[in-house]
């Protein structure tokens, strides 16, 4: 079954109303905002001042097409997220093709294209901006680095462009980190643990396992929630970038906030507590106004992902555990009250030093979009792990 069939299966009345934009987008109907000639255009390129890893966009342009920026090859960088009047509009994550990624002789290079973010509009237009603050923050980096922009000065009438509304269809990336046995992953749109996404319109999904994927799969099936199949993709439909990570692209299905989706790996064998990561690519529509309208982002609700990455958390300390875990004798997870069994990893808070499991700690950062202790509330304790601790 082809995309566009794929699509017209899961198209419901109620949400076609809620999500317009991607209605537009997906028949070509979406207005033409900028009839800007060539002529009437003048780009340039240039650096700008970074500060620790806030980069704060100035305003000698009218729109902004993308950023690069160069760093040490020893360096990491995650992700970048977009923080327009305070407020976190989408995370770029590195892994995703929303970000291009090369090495230049001693250094590292990133490039974002706005065109890949922004569909109508192709750019952020900084001139509709004049009274919010924008900035990108590096997640990750260490070491100096330099940024570029790459912009545009218009010769129009900049009072007409400034004042007008702009809807802008836009991509975001979510991350997920979770856990699968036998080949069935499910998304819906609930309260447990398999919550992909309430809201948005689904492009592509990267997965990243920590077992050989490529030798084993030979497709996939999406099914609904009621097992009727919307698409078959074989395994030379996926675009492998290693042996264990691979990208969906074009994944044009319809929100998930009406629909449960059901993806079966179909495989040699399957599997067996793999831990997986799933970035996906989502549309949703942000509204852009001058003047006093930076009240508007507040409605604008973004699902941030909050999670424990490895280097963020550290084995804690033999006489540190014996000193303040010990003491409280916790034998159940003080979220799910789930009992710890023998050599099980725990979560421990540095801040009242209470356990918990690995995935029940990090669905209720997702649920509360920051890094908070579920116990003490405090959100700037460090985080540990304990392995192999006997009851």
């Amino acid at each position: 079954m082809n995309t566009e069939a794929s699509l017209l299966l899961l198209t419901e009345t109620a949400s076609s109303r809620m999500f317009s934009e991607v209605e537009k987008h997906i028949k070509g109907d979406l207005p033409k905002i900028w009839n800007i000639k060539p002529s009437n255009k003048i780009d340039f390129t240039q650096k700008v001042e970074v500060m620790g890893n806030h980069i704060h966009i100035p305003r000698n342009m009218d729109i902004l097409y993308g950023m690069e920026i160069v760093f040490n090859p020893q360096d990491f960088i995650k992700s970048i997220d977009l923080v327009i009047g305070g407020q976190n509009i989408t995370t770029f994550y590195i892994q995703n093709k929303m970000c291009e990624t090369s090495i230049r002789g001693n250094f590292c290079s990133v490039i974002i294209k706005f065109d890949k973010v922004f569909y109508n509009q192709e750019f952020l237009p900084i001139v509709g901006l004049q009274y919010h603050d924008i900035k990108m923050v590096i997640n990750g980096i260490q070491q100096e680095y330099e940024c570029f922009l790459h912009c545009a000065n218009l010769d129009v009438d900049r009072k007409e462009i400034a004042t007008y509304t702009h809807n802008i269809l836009m991509k975001d990336s979510i991350g997920y980190n979770k856990e699968i046995s036998g080949n069935r992953l499910y998304i819906d749109n609930g309260d447990g643990t398999n919550v992909m996404s309430r809201t948005n319109f689904i492009n592509s999904l990267y997965f990243k396992f920590d077992k050989n994927i490529r030798d084993i799969i030979t497709n996939i099936t999406i099914k609904t929630g009621d097992e009727k199949i919307i698409t078959i993709l074989s395994n030379y439909d996926l675009n492998f970038l290693s042996p264990n990570e691979f990208i969906m692209e074009r994944f044009h299905y319809k929100t998930f906030l009406f629909n449960r989706i059901i993806l079966e790996f179909n495989m040699t064998e399957d599997f067996n507590k793999v831990r997986f990561e799933l970035i996906t690519t989502n549309y949703n529509s942000l509204m852009i106004q001058s003047g006093m309208a930076g009240k508007r982002f507040a409605g604008f609700r973004r699902e941030i992902y909050c999670s424990l990455q490895e280097d963020d958390i550290t084995e804690i300390p033999n006489e540190l555990y014996e000193e303040k875990v010990v003491p409280k004798n916790d034998l159940i997870c003080g979220i799910s009250q789930e009992d710890f069994v023998e050599n099980e990893e725990r979560i421990i808070s540095g801040c009242c030093f209470s356990s918990y499991k690995r995935n029940a700690v990090v669905d209720w950062f997702n649920i509360r979009r920051k890094k908070v202790c579920p116990n003490c509330r405090n959100e700037d304790g460090v985080w540990y792990f304990a392995k192999k601790i006997s009851n």
